[in-house]
């Protein structure tokens, strides 16, 4: 799973600055992320992208999925927390305003398992 797949490209690495490029750059763009998901007895609880000492913490908007995000998990992820390449675009399908808001990705799609060492989120060629 560690190559793009062939309509995408290797984007930047998963660091601190991440969510600012995302903000400027991403904006209406297809992207996957690989992303670790810490799931409870009552659902997803948290969702971050990690890189060796960053972790970032992002919300899913799953509005678009036809069923809810963790049967869609089921196949990938027998344990949390689990990580998984998701592809959506950055930010809510529908604005939401918070003062306190975690950044947004908007899943389309779970396409499979992340390795841990996949540190790089993935950019639409299109």
């Amino acid at each position: 799973m560690g190559e793009p797949h062939e309509d995408f490209e290797k984007g930047p690495r998963i660091n601190e600055n991440l969510v600012l490029w995302l903000d400027k750059q991403a904006a209406g763009r297809k992207l996957q992320l690989p992303v670790e998901i810490h799931c409870g007895p009552l659902g997803i609880e948290s969702c971050y992208l990690r890189e060796n000492n960053t972790k970032i913490e992002i919300e899913l908007d799953t509005g678009a999925l036809s069923i809810d995000l963790p049967m869609h998990l089921k196949p990938y992820c027998n344990a949390y927390p689990c990580k998984v390449w998701l592809e959506g675009t950055w930010g809510a399908l529908i604005s939401v305003s918070s003062q306190e808001a975690l950044p947004v990705f908007s899943v389309r799609r779970v396409i499979g398992n992340a390795d841990e060492q996949e540190m790089n989120i993935r950019i639409s060629k299109e």
